[in-house]
């Protein structure tokens, strides 16, 4: 049992509330509000105790005390009606266990009320009693929704809130003496119309807390903000109106924004918003370059500074390219060199001190701290003028990137490729030299695949060049000019000679063609099996001995290389001719390489050249001719008796008895028995030890043999294509087509379909 403070003025309001805020549970117990004419008591109960608060001169009559339907200003407003407190709403709020805001009222008030989150408050009009103003406050968003000074609301009775409308119900005496009640209601407005009617006001400050009260899409809020925005920049107040339009960021095209301030006027208002811009993701290219505009024509340079220099995780976002192109365009090369280093932007860090600063030893250090991939893109691109300016330095380090550039992730060591810097050196083939004996001797492994081969090629190319541009070859030391080509000419033969290089053959030929290096001419046509180019090389030099040597090297395996030294020496001017022809008649003759009818064809296209010079050499041919002649219509005498016996043969073994006397198996050579089978080859069997009747096993190997020599004789006959590829090649005709004569190519043909051959066929 408690009791209430001593005080002679009546109970006015009591509510119960269940105790709130930060770490208040249900039952550790209740608020209770005892609300008096002059005071207003708090009482805190709990489980075990009970406390007490009092808020004196805070006290109001019963109509001037109600419980708050939304608890955003309080959960009881008490609105005091005489003293320094008449003119204040008092509120309590259970969330902190007593008395919280306090809200100005004027004028004396007669009834309060809650309606969702606005307070009702209805006050005297001093100038007649039985006027009164009804006034609807938002708590929210603090500003008035409704002020009624009609001249009907007279003598209000009853304020009723309930179905989300408000209802006043009034007392109006009459004429009569009668009461004449009326019921008012007052209906919210949408919020859409709320909004409308702010916006004609322009009241857009109380448009965004109503918005952000009712918790409105953020596209409307924005666009609230662009309303303001474009209000404050008809008034001319372009400071307020860039604030308004920052706050429109993510909802808003930042073109229509940027158009407004492109005035150079408004330069400034216009970096703020790029600067705001930049602080979201909503900023493009377009936006850093213009940002960067301003600065650079303001020349800001703190503020240009500032926007580059910033630390990582700074909410700035910008195009890194974007804005180290401006700022090179504005020529601010040292703030566009820092960009590209803290973002690691190495084309363009790179670009920057080779192009713009000339700083070409820093950007070859530079390039020298990268790793591979960026490397080899950034030597790919400046490497020539990297030559041109450090000659010596830039070639070591494209050594070192195409041998030994360093560990990877794998931990393997990784190099480049050299051929993607050969185009680097078109003006220093000196120091291309150096790099590619460098890059064969230490790091390039040895195949014959496209870009090793581009290698070696263009090394042997550099060999063989006669001037380099090194210190001796612009000397005036002809001899040391001379020993360093020689000296190069052997390091080419040693590469041709080299049987892991990896250079293409056709390449290297012409390229030693085009340098008439005779040594490697010669080699690569051996290497080349191009006998008969070495044969024309040696003619062209008219290097008499060395023609025959060629001819005798290679001449067995290609007779048609002596037509060609025949044709020579038959043909030539020089003296002593005669001498080498009998040389290569000696040797034809002794080889027998060409017939004497094609030896004859050729030396008569030399009129000069008498029959004495051959004479002894045909007749030799001739004799030997002769001889072979005889020897063979000895042969075919032999040949043609061996046929007529096997005939005879063969006509009393098809026409006459034969007569079988062996007495023994010829395979298990008992005396044989019946059944027993005899061949006409003599050889006679029991049935019995044959295991195939047909053939006599004994002879059937020879059987085969013959039976196969015939099959590849037939097969042969029937190879027209190659019959006349052989004729194609053949010097001596005739003896090709003897030889398929006897082969049988013609038999079996119709006689309209056997080939006919020109007379002067050879």
């Amino acid at each position: 049992e408690h009791w209430l403070p001593h005080t002679p003025t009546p109970i006015s309001h009591v509510a119960f509330r269940p105790r709130a805020g930060a770490g208040a549970r249900a039952q550790e117990g209740f608020l209770l509000f005892v609300v008096q004419l002059d005071v207003t008591t708090l009482w805190q109960i709990g489980a075990t105790d009970t406390k007490e608060e009092l808020v004196p001169s805070v006290g109001a009559p019963p109509d001037c005390v109600c419980v708050c339907d939304d608890t955003a200003a309080g959960d009881i407003a008490v609105a005091p009606v005489t003293g320094e407190q008449g003119n204040f709403v008092y509120f309590f709020r259970t969330d902190i266990g007593g008395q919280g805001s306090c809200w100005e009222f004027e004028g004396p008030k007669r009834k309060i009320g809650s309606f969702k989150a606005n307070l009702i408050v209805i006050t005297q009009d001093p100038l007649n009693a039985s006027h009164f103003f009804l006034c609807v406050h938002d708590l929210k968003n603090k500003n008035m929704v409704f002020s009624g000074r009609h001249s009907e609301f007279t003598n209000i009775a009853h304020v009723l809130s309930d179905w989300g409308t408000i209802f006043i119900l009034t007392n109006t005496p009459g004429p009569d003496g009668l009461v004449r009640q009326q019921l008012w209601q007052l209906v919210e407005k949408d919020t859409q119309a709320k909004l409308e009617m702010l916006f004609r006001k322009h009241m857009y400050s109380q448009a965004l807390l109503l918005a952000n009260v009712q918790q409105l899409d953020r596209g409307l809020i924005g666009e609230i903000y662009k309303k303001s925005a474009d209000h404050l920049y008809q008034k001319g107040d372009y400071d307020q109106a860039v604030t308004e339009y920052i706050r429109t960021i993510g909802h808003l095209e930042p073109s229509y924004v940027i158009r407004r301030f492109l005035d150079a006027q408004r330069i400034y208002n216009l970096q703020r918003y790029l600067e705001a811009l930049h602080q979201t993701t909503a900023a493009n290219e377009d936006h850093t370059t213009l940002l960067l505009n301003c600065y650079t024509k303001l020349k800001d340079v703190n503020k240009l500074n500032e926007f580059i220099r910033r630390e990582a995780g700074s909410p700035f976002h910008y195009d890194v390219e974007t804005a180290i192109r401006v700022c090179r365009q504005a020529g601010y090369f040292e703030n566009a060199l820092c960009l590209a280093f803290k973002h690691q932007a190495h084309l363009w860090h790179v670009r920057i001190q080779i192009e713009d600063l000339k700083q070409y030893a820093e950007g070859l250090r530079y390039i020298q701290q990268l790793p591979l991939a960026p490397a080899e893109t950034l030597l790919q691109t400046y490497g020539k003028v990297l030559v041109s300016e450090l000659p010596k330095e830039t070639s070591e380090t494209l050594m070192e990137i195409c041998t030994k550039w360093g560990k990877g992730p794998d931990g393997n060591r990784h190099s480049s490729r050299p051929d993607f810097y050969i185009k680097a050196f078109i003006d220093s083939p000196y120091y291309l030299m150096r790099f590619l004996e460098h890059v064969v001797a230490n790091g390039l492994r040895l195949s014959t695949s496209d870009h090793n081969s581009i290698v070696w090629n263009t090394l042997l190319e550099l060999y063989l060049t006669k001037r380099l541009d090194t210190s001796i070859s612009q000397s005036e030391n002809v001899a040391a000019q001379e020993a360093d080509y020689l000296e190069r000419r052997g390091k080419a033969l040693e590469i041709l000679k080299n049987p892991e290089a990896g250079y293409d053959p056709e390449h290297a030929l012409a390229l030693v063609q085009t340098h008439d290096f005779r040594e490697g001419i010669l080699y690569l046509y051996e290497t080349l099996h191009l006998c008969p180019d070495i044969l024309r090389y040696y003619m062209i030099q008219k290097d008499a001995a060395m023609v025959i040597a060629t001819g005798e090297r290679f001449g067995s395996d290609d007779p048609s290389m002596w037509v060609q030294v025949l044709t020579y020496f038959v043909q030539s001017t020089e003296p002593g001719f005669a001498d080498h022809i009998k040389s290569v008649l000696a040797y034809i003759h002794k080889e027998n390489l060409l017939p004497p009818l094609t030896i004859v064809k050729i030396l008569a296209k030399n009129p000069s050249i008498k029959l004495g010079l051959v004479k002894a050499h045909l007749a030799e041919r001739i004799q030997a001719d002769l001889k072979s002649i005889q020897l063979h219509e000895r042969q075919i005498a032999t040949y043609e008796q061996e046929t007529l016996a096997l005939r005879q043969q063969l006509h009393s073994i098809r026409e006459g008895p034969q007569v079988f006397q062996l007495s023994k198996c010829s395979k298990c050579h008992n005396p044989l028995e019946l059944p027993a089978l005899h061949f006409y080859c003599k050889h006679s069997f029991h049935l019995r030890c044959l295991t195939d009747s047909t053939d006599c096993p004994l002879c059937l190997q020879r059987i085969r043999q013959v039976a196969e020599v015939r099959r590849s004789l037939d097969v042969g006959a029937g190879n027209h294509d190659q019959f006349f590829a052989r004729m194609a090649e053949e010097l001596d005709g005739f003896g090709c087509v003897a030889e398929y004569f006897g082969r049988g190519i013609f038999t079996g043909l119709p006689a309209g379909e056997l080939p006919s051959f020109d007379e002067d066929s050879d």
